[in-house]
């Protein structure tokens, strides 16, 4: 079931949402009480996401976060689509959430984070930063920064 997990992201990464999917299925079939449930609602959201079916991503990704409230993955996605779908108020929240344990999270490090994994999907990557920003998460980190003068 991991294998197939592990195949469910690369294909969204990739682009091909459908077999995404499928993926994820034979996942879910073969392995129906795995206790890393929200890793697998996780590929299933990002599958969704890449299909640009945002409802459906934002349902998946609820699964993900039900089963593992503190899943930062999860947050991050949970922001991009709450912005897509103009929840700015839910977005908000969970950038609230996502800052409290990683205070260095903004639209810069997403874009850092998902340029190579994202390179052959450019619209979902696009997609990804715009939610980020319609949701709210800074554009750079927001911690302040002390100069050394010495």
């Amino acid at each position: 079931a991991s294998a197939w997990i592990s195949g469910s992201f690369v294909l969204g990464e990739m682009g091909d949402a459908g077999k995404a999917l499928a993926y994820f299925n034979e996942a879910q079939r073969l392995n129906p009480l795995d206790s890393m449930h929200h890793i697998q609602w996780l590929a299933a959201g990002f599958a969704q996401m890449s299909a640009g079916r945002h409802r459906e991503a934002a349902d998946a990704i609820d699964r993900a976060l039900w089963s593992r409230p503190s899943y930062i993955p999860a947050m991050r996605l949970k922001i991009s689509i709450s912005g897509l779908l103009g929840q700015k108020t839910e977005g908000m929240k969970w950038v609230g959430r996502l800052l409290a344990v990683n205070p260095d999270a903004s639209v810069a490090w997403f874009r850092t984070f998902w340029r190579l994994p994202l390179r052959h999907n450019s619209d979902l990557f696009d997609r990804m930063l715009e939610g980020a920003r319609r949701a709210g998460l800074p554009e750079q980190d927001v911690r302040p920064t002390h100069l050394n003068s010495t």
